[in-house]
Formats: structure tokens, sequence, C-alpha cells
């Protein structure tokens, strides 16, 4: 490892953060840490107030994974940019950070399905949908501290997905049809999972007059088909 060459990366990065985006040496920094170059060096670059530093910072931080974790209180926050690229990088980051360490940070990827951007909110269910069974027993006890109506949703749906309640096609399509956005984007999430035994609970997803469900359906029907 060069330490030498990833230090001269990360000068270059912040003497001219556009034009080191420009340039892609984004993926050039990566592979300094690939190659053994400190993460710690990352902390500062991810709490820059530059745009361009945050975004070639959470580039490399969701590129290496759970070896990132001890940076994850770093990353948070970043869920709050009003860039997507780095909101879509952050969630990302967490849900693999949250993987073995940090488990219950992972309600931050739940709580993003209520992002007031679009991109994010599916991409979160997509992420939810994947999530291990550690990760989702963990927030089920996190929301059960809370009483408000979303924390309990998300106890009720996150238990569904776990198999610890029944999860029949009749609960999927009330579930989908319900007044509550979350209560949705948990049925959309099923309809994906029990695609195999159930192919027309997709189908109920996208017929939904709701943008989220459908485009989340949408995807699900196209992963299914690859």
């Amino acid at each position: 490892m060069d330490k030498e060459k990833g230090e001269k990366l990360i000068a270059e990065l912040l003497h001219n953060p556009p034009k080191f985006a420009k340039q892609g040496k984004a993926n050039t920094l990566l592979q300094e840490y690939f190659k053994g170059f400190d993460i710690e060096t990352l902390r500062p670059l991810l709490q820059s107030a530059d745009k361009y530093v945050q975004s070639a910072a959470i580039f490399v931080v969701s590129e290496l994974g759970k070896d990132a974790a001890p940076l994850i209180e770093d990353v948070i926050p970043l869920l709050n940019s009003d860039n997507t690229r780095i909101k879509y990088d952050a969630l990302e980051s967490i849900l693999v950070c949250t993987l073995t360490d940090n488990v219950e940070k992972f309600v931050h990827v739940i709580g993003a399905m209520e992002d007031e951007n679009e991109v994010i909110r599916c991409r979160a269910m997509e992420l939810i949908a994947n999530a291990n069974y550690n990760q989702m027993q963990t927030a089920i006890k996190v929301f059960s501290r809370s009483p408000d109506n979303n924390s309990q949703l998300n106890v009720q749906g996150l238990a569904l997905l776990l198999g610890n309640e029944i999860a029949t096609p009749e609960k999927v399509i009330q579930m989908l049809k319900s007044e509550h956005l979350v209560a949705r984007q948990y049925g959309a999430i099923l309809a994906k999972k029990m695609f195999r035994r159930f192919p027309d609970l997709i189908k109920t997803a996208l017929e939904i007059e709701d943008s989220d469900i459908q485009t989340f359906a949408r995807h699900a029907i196209e992963d299914a088909e690859i």
C-alpha cells in the first residue's frame, strides 16, 4: 500500500473537488483503500461541507461495504443531504455497515421510506426487502419503544417479513390498499418477497394509485424476469 498516493489523491480532491469529480478519480482513491489505506482518512471528507468531497467519500464508503462500518456515525447525517446521489450511497452504506455491527442503526434505512425524495423512498424499500434477520429483529425492538402510529406499522410490517406473523395474500392486499403509506410500502415489499408463490400480488401493487408502490412493483417484476 502506497500511503503517499492516497494522501496525494485526497489533497487533489480538497484542492479542486469539481475537477476531481470530472476526472472520475473517486474510483482511483477507492483502489487505495482496497490496498489498505487508513479508512479514518475518510472521516473528515464525510464531514466536509463541500458536496463534491462528500460525494467522493460516500462513494468510497459504499464500495468498501462492511469494512467501513466504523464510519457509520459520519455516514448517517448524509441522509439529510439535498443531493440524491449522496443520499442514495449513504443509504446503501448504512445497510451494509449494519449487517453485523451497529445493527440498531439499520432503523435509518427504514426511516428513509418516509424521505421527501421518491428515489430514496423506493430504494429504502428495496434494501429492506434484502435485510437480514438481525437487522429486522433489532429494528422491531427499537420501534416497539415508540407508541406512535408509524412505529407500530413498522413493527407489524417487519414482523410479517420475518415470519413472526403469517402474511396471507389477503393481509398483503389489505396493506396495499391501506390509507397509511408505511403499510402500503410493507405490503409492496411482502408482495415482492412472496412473488414466486403468489405472483398476482405484485400485479395488485401495480394497480395501486401510489407512484412509490407502482415504481417498486415495476422494479420487482423486472428483477424477477432477469
